[in-house]
């Protein structure tokens, strides 16, 4: 189901009926931060099937659903906008927005849209760029907004230890993990969520030796927002660092990476340290729970309860941690990801570096 981001209710910014244009779309302009941005499902129905889900500018407007509340697509415009994500980053993007007759506004897709990650702190609607549709092509109403949030480990993933390799779900806090950076670390909170599969959910498999030779050394299923590490000369050509960190979901269609279909559900498991780490999971780097704003929302009350006990400075709506590695996105990532494909290397194609070894990592494997 398409995800889009709501803004809240509006007055009629198509005050006149039977013209395309928009008389007030000006009206929505200004900055919206993440206190008035939700996450909604919206299913926008093309009723005569002519490819277009038709405003009431055009006769009888077609039906959108969203969250299960059913109203009639009653304008779109397109305004040039300014996204600011978590760590302060800027992003220049057009973007659309819907308005129905019940007056609530939602930003969908277009084609330049990175709204990647979801850890977005605003959305600036900085000018109108176009006024005058009559609707929205059907392509369009059923793209979506990335809402998988939370990166999560599958049942019977083997993650590295001090013991050895430990099946995900046999972890408990107190565990000492293996981090690339920071050697072994105790393992603060586990939490984990059984979900039936579906766009939004469903795991990616990671194939045995996909992402280089013995990583992962067996398969890896991984929620879609679940970052991995890529290393190589690219990345460092592209991001100024040779390891960076990409969603799974990215890389589906990369050489043996593929959504899953044979999962219809699934355990997940979440990772939480005193910092961002980046685990080894089934013989690959992996981060643990980034545990941003975005992820503290989408976790239950008694989650975010014991997350906030963990780091007790999650608890302020303001505060940014810091990332293991920079999460690759936007037009860099696409880059990256062509080139890799062009040469046929390996995302994980050089050895680690290891001479500026942090001195509180007691081991440094070559992974």
């Amino acid at each position: 189901m398409p995800t889009w981001i709501s803004l809240g209710a509006f007055a009629d910014v198509d005050p006149t009926e039977g013209s395309t244009i928009s008389e007030n779309a000006a009206d929505l302009l200004g900055t919206y931060d993440n206190t008035q941005l939700s996450f909604v499902n919206a299913v926008a129905t093309d009723t005569d099937n002519d490819g277009i889900v038709a405003t009431d500018d055009a006769g009888a407007g077609e039906p959108v659903t969203v969250d299960g509340v059913t109203s009639t697509l009653d304008s779109l415009q397109v305004y040039n906008a300014t996204v600011m994500t978590g760590d302060g980053t800027l992003q220049n993007i057009t973007v659309g927005v819907a308005q129905l007759t019940n007056g609530q506004a939602y930003i969908v897709p277009t084609d330049e849209v990175y709204l990647d990650n979801t850890n977005i702190q605003s959305i600036e609607l900085t000018s109108v760029l176009n006024d005058n549709y009559n609707g929205m092509w059907v392509a369009s109403a059923n793209r979506s907004i990335d809402n998988a949030s939370v990166v999560c480990f599958a049942s019977g993933t083997m993650i590295a230890a001090d013991t050895g390799p430990r099946a995900v779900e046999t972890l408990t806090p107190g565990d000492l993990i293996q981090t690339i950076d920071h050697g072994l670390q105790t393992l603060r909170w586990i939490g984990s969520r059984h979900v039936r599969t579906d766009e939004n959910t469903r795991p990616v498999r990671i194939a045995r030796h996909a992402l280089g030779n013995g990583c992962p050394e067996t398969d890896l299923l991984v929620s879609p927002q679940h970052r991995l590490l890529a290393r190589s000369k690219i990345a460092e050509r592209i991001f100024g660092q040779q390891e960076v960190l990409i969603a799974a979901k990215k890389l589906v269609g990369m050489n043996d990476i593929e959504w899953t279909v044979d999962v219809p559900d699934v355990t997940y498991w979440h990772l939480l340290f005193d910092r961002h780490e980046i685990v080894i999971a089934n013989g690959t780097p992996a981060e643990s729970l980034y545990s941003g704003p975005m992820a503290l929302a989408a976790m239950d009350a008694q989650a975010r309860q014991a997350m906030v006990r963990v780091n007790p400075c999650l608890d302020s709506p303001d505060v940014e941690l810091p990332r293991a590695r920079e999460f690759a996105k936007g037009r860099k990532l696409k880059s990256l990801l062509s080139r890799h494909a062009k040469n046929a290397k390996p995302l994980l194609s050089v050895p680690r570096q290891t001479s500026a070894v942090d001195p509180a990592r007691p081991t440094d494997r070559a992974i």
